[in-house]
């Protein structure tokens, strides 16, 4: 069952659309909250390209786009649902400047970005070392980027 779910970002609000029956990217975490509030209140993104790894339900580049005035690039697995509720949410928040790609970790990333954000793409111990392979190849694209990554305490993170 998918649903609007309303987020409030630095008193502007955000609709995500959420579904509880599919995967993780459907479900819009607490890690995904903070990073859009962290960016919302410290950067300024105008004219900035930002790419964003596993953008699950795409607040964090939304807000990036409507909030700071980046051009977003949204990525997550190459499933159709997701691109389409990223077009649906995209639509919803009135979001302009954004395209949206597939990925998988592990491969290399050739677009050029000031930026890059992660929000709890580190949730499967298997996938650590392709995620930090593609965030390597993002940075190594550009002379001068920032990654901004956010991770939720499991468990799992203390033992690698």
């Amino acid at each position: 069952m998918k649903n609007l779910k309303k987020i409030v970002i630095q008193d502007k609000p955000f609709f995500v659309l959420e579904s509880s029956s599919e995967n993780y990217s459907s479900y819009t975490w607490p890690c995904a909250i903070i990073l859009a509030n962290y960016i919302a209140k410290n950067l300024d993104l105008t004219g900035f390209k930002t790419l964003e790894l596993g953008s699950g339900t795409g607040l964090v580049s939304m807000v990036a786009e409507k909030i700071c005035g980046a051009n977003v690039t949204l990525t997550d697995l190459p499933e159709k649902s997701w691109f389409d509720n990223i077009e649906t949410s995209c639509r919803h928040n009135s979001i302009l400047k954004y395209k949206i790609k597939p990925i998988v970790w592990a491969e290399q990333i050739q677009e050029k970005v000031s930026f890059i954000f992660a929000s709890d793409t580190l949730y499967n111990p298997w996938f650590f070392d392709k995620f930090i392979y593609t965030l390597y190849s993002a940075l190594s694209q550009n002379d001068q980027c920032y990654a901004l990554v956010t991770i939720q305490d499991r468990e799992y993170i203390n033992h690698c």
